[in-house]
């Protein structure tokens, strides 16, 4: 996080919802300028904090309560507790609606602030609608430092001047100015010594409201507009890329199925030379043998058999197929070895089928079994 450049705006509260608030923009840590935040809309000259950028909100003196507390030689931790619990007992409020943060300072002191939960929540909730969530927030009256000596009063354009002084941070209440500052000389701060001290105060804040139950939730990287597009061009491209590869092996199965298929039809024919598809064939071989008067179980069983194995077998080619009459399954099996063909011959054997082969080479080189199978 820079913290050089950023933004700084005041919280909104709800007594304030139509009245338009200041807001000071800083780059390379000076303030670079300055615009008022419309109660109704967005100011359009609001510039637009980059995903580095600080945000500091600031809570008008009159909203909250600043105060100081001596927790004498506690250590750090639970000094801060033991001077939010006594701030808190002390306050007119429910002390379950409060919002209190403690701080100890390198002098002893614990400085303590406290605003109402619903005054903080409706002033995040009003930023969001901005599009702003702050990083830091603080109380206005502690952006302004007190001078060595005496009460100085400043003016940020929030409705609620300030007075400050040492261990004094309030609302300028003229009808108790006189017991809130005593005898002492109030100086007013102008413009230029204002951006001065806000310029400080957005570098080295001295206290940070975003605790407990309104610390800054802290989200993972945005994703630009630029990197949705590639993100959607990738899912595009992978749903084509996985249409295409589907494609593609459903064409290669229905090719493996067809070459299946015209096998099949091809060795069929052979004895039911009427058979017109693969959808057809078994009907017409059924026909064709019970014209013959063979066994049509007989031969379903070894023709089933044996393509289940030529299945198995992808190097192995049925050559030829003829059912005879003494119920023998007579083949012609061709392979580039005698492996395959070895294979397929012991599997049926293995199923109890009783297989004899003689092997030759034809001119091609291929391995020709010539094989005859009958059921057991």
């Amino acid at each position: 996080m820079s913290l050089e450049n950023g933004l700084i705006v005041f919280l909104p509260t709800s007594s304030r919802a139509s009245v338009a608030l200041p807001w000071w923009s800083v780059r390379d840590g000076a303030i670079a300028a300055h615009g008022w935040l419309d109660g109704h809309k967005q100011d359009s000259a609001l510039p637009m904090a980059g995903p580095n950028d600080r945000i500091m909100a600031l809570i008008s003196a009159d909203r909250m309560l600043v105060r100081w507390a001596d927790m004498g030689d506690l250590p750090a931790p639970q000094a801060e507790a033991a001077a939010s619990l006594k701030i808190a007992g002390e306050s007119l409020d429910k002390a379950d609606g409060l919002h209190v943060v403690a701080a100890h300072n390198p002098d002893g002191q614990v400085l303590v602030c406290s605003l109402s939960k619903a005054d903080l929540q409706y002033g995040l909730d009003r930023l969001g609608e901005y599009g702003l969530d702050p990083d830091i927030i603080l109380p206005a009256a502690l952006a302004v430092t007190p001078a060595e000596a005496g009460v100085v009063r400043a003016d940020m354009g929030d409705g609620a001047p300030i007075l400050r002084g040492e261990k004094l941070a309030v609302v300028d209440e003229p009808s108790l100015r006189a017991a809130l500052a005593g005898q002492a000389e109030i100086a007013e701060i102008g413009d230029d010594a204002m951006k001065d001290q806000l310029r400080k105060a957005f570098a080295n804040p001295p206290i940070n409201l975003r605790r407990a139950a309104f610390s800054k939730r802290r989200s993972g990287r945005r994703i630009s507009p630029q990197q949705w597009r590639i993100l959607g061009m990738m899912l595009l491209g992978g749903l084509l890329l996985s249409l295409m590869l589907g494609l593609a092996t459903y064409w290669q199965y229905h090719r493996a199925a067809a070459r299946e298929d015209a096998r099949m039809l091809a060795a069929v024919r052979k004895i039911a030379p009427q058979a017109a598809s693969a959808e057809a064939a078994e009907a017409a071989l059924n026909r064709a043998l019970g014209q013959k008067g063979q066994a049509v179980r007989s031969f379903t069983a070894l023709a089933s058999a044996l393509f289940a194995e030529l299945q198995n077998e992808r190097e192995t080619a049925l050559r030829d197929m003829r059912y005879n009459r003494d119920g023998t399954l007579a083949i012609n099996l061709a392979a580039p070895t005698a492996d395959p063909i070895n294979r397929v011959l012991l599997a049926l054997q293995a199923q109890g089928y009783k297989v004899t082969a003689t092997s030759r080479q034809d001119t091609s080189g291929l391995t020709i079994a010539e094989i005859t199978m009958r059921v057991p």
